[in-house]
């Protein structure tokens, strides 16, 4: 029975994919940045655990080390731990973590805008009150 050739050929560089990395992988990683520890749990686990007990001993400190460098290199990273079939599906992977990541950092934050307005203008209008008496 005839292998498919023309399959081997287009998916010739997952067997080695840690010499291929293309300009489309080697870039920040928004997905990393923002999940961090969580992220790398899909990659790394035992590297994720102890990220998280630095956390505990660095109040916070490592996190912060830890989303950069993951920014940096994450991509680089999950392309060689984990087996994908092309970039695509790399790339589509990552996007789902990115707008996870975006999300869940820009809806806290304009709620929380939102919230402090409200008190400034709040505290205006008792302060613009004691005045009007």
């Amino acid at each position: 029975m005839p292998l498919n050739t023309e399959k081997e050929n287009s998916n010739s560089y997952s067997e080695n994919q840690t010499d291929y990395i293309s300009d489309e992988i080697n870039c920040w990683n928004w997905g990393a940045f923002f999940w961090n520890w969580i992220w790398l749990i899909q990659i790394n686990p035992t590297f994720a655990i102890i990220m998280c007990f630095a956390n505990i001993f660095t109040c916070g400190l490592s996190t912060l080390v830890l989303a950069i460098y993951l920014g940096i290199k994450g991509n680089e990273m999950a392309w060689e731990r984990k087996k994908y079939e092309s970039i695509e599906e790399f790339q589509e992977e990552q996007k789902k973590w990115s707008l996870t990541g975006w999300i869940c950092v820009f809806i806290p934050t304009f709620i929380n805008i939102l919230t402090a307005s409200l008190f400034i203008m709040l505290f205006i209008a008792s302060f613009i009150s004691l005045f009007n008496k």
